[in-house]
């Protein structure tokens, strides 16, 4: 839990790195980005003749002269990013557990084989030797789950619906499909 001490410690470290940032920004030219920290040029040379003591003891000045905001709409993006990445994290671990192999991965994934052996160990995944062919009545089954699949829904996402719903390794799946002459 935070308390008043902890939050004013915070704030102040914050206001510091924000000043530190703008002077730096001042000594690169960097023009577009300090101004969307909001400080007046004429304060920013002023600033950066004091040393970091000087600048701290500012930083406690009674009223706050920094103002933080949260801009909602470029969170909101970012939330959709992060939530995508982590969608996209969470794919790539279930198509390991449910038995995709490497060549599928490289093929429909951006998985190279560092990580591929990487996610494996961390998974603690064993190798399941060759490839098994389906039975033919498995063979059935995955044909009409299959067809029932809308064909908007990416390849990824099939391969692991159906090995989810029949408890049937994708490479499996693959082997099928190759069987037929789809793969």
């Amino acid at each position: 839990m935070y308390n008043v001490d902890m939050i004013n410690r915070l704030y102040l470290n914050i206001s510091e790195s924000i000043l530190q940032l703008a002077i730096e920004l001042d000594r690169q030219g960097d023009y577009i980005r300090l101004k969307t920290l909001g400080i007046d040029q004429k304060f920013i040379k002023k600033l950066s003749q004091y040393p970091n003591t000087h600048l701290t003891q500012l930083c406690q000045f009674t009223v706050p002269f920094i103002e933080t905001s949260i801009n909602n709409r470029v969170l909101e993006l970012a939330i959709k990013q992060f939530e995508q990445e982590l969608h996209k994290e969470s794919t790539f671990d279930q198509l390991l557990i449910n038995g995709a192999t490497l060549s599928f991965l490289e093929e429909y994934t951006t998985l190279d084989k560092h990580e591929f052996t990487r996610r494996r160990k961390r998974l603690s995944l064993k190798n399941v030797g060759n490839t098994k062919n389906p039975s033919i009545d498995d063979g059935f089954k995955i044909d009409n789950i299959w067809e029932q699949i809308p064909e908007t829904m990416p390849i990824v996402e099939k391969y692991l619906f159906v090995s989810k719903r029949l408890s049937i390794p994708i490479s499996t799946l693959c082997a099928h499909h190759r069987s037929m002459g789809l793969n």
